[in-house]
């Protein structure tokens, strides 16, 4: 009897871990990987979009340095220009602000006004291709 309950507790964790695999695929466009968490770093208020351009704001708090909030980013891709400061966007899959926690959502996030593009040219995450 006993041997039965391990192997269908076992059977339950295995089963439970292949979800849980499968919804991470789902949500990041370019792996499974868990992110890099990056904080707010620029003075400029940080928005976070449904794509690489300002055309559809989420309707989610903008993020400020000065607040400590920051970001789970999965990868990063080219997308519209702000202001003549380049082209790079992160995609996000959450949220850190002190007044609300960690806020789950997918997005984007223009790389100049999170960090000034610096996780970019560090390489610290991958193209979302």
């Amino acid at each position: 009897m006993r041997f039965k309950i391990g192997r269908r507790a076992g059977m339950l964790a295995v089963t439970g871990a292949l979800a849980v695999g499968a919804v991470g695929m789902v949500s990041s466009p370019a792996s499974a990987d868990a992110g890099v968490p990056i904080a707010a770093s620029t003075s400029h208020g940080v928005g976070s979009y449904a794509d690489r351009n300002t055309n559809l704001k989420l309707a989610v708090p903008v993020l400020w340095k000065s607040d400590g909030d920051w970001v789970l980013a999965n990868c990063y891709a080219l997308g519209q220009t702000i202001d003549n400061q380049g082209d790079v966007w992160y995609h996000i899959s959450a949220a850190w602000t002190p007044g609300g926690g960690r806020l789950n959502y997918a997005g984007w996030v223009y790389g100049a006004y999170l960090d000034g593009n610096y996780a970019f040219h560090i390489k610290a995450l991958k193209p979302c291709w």
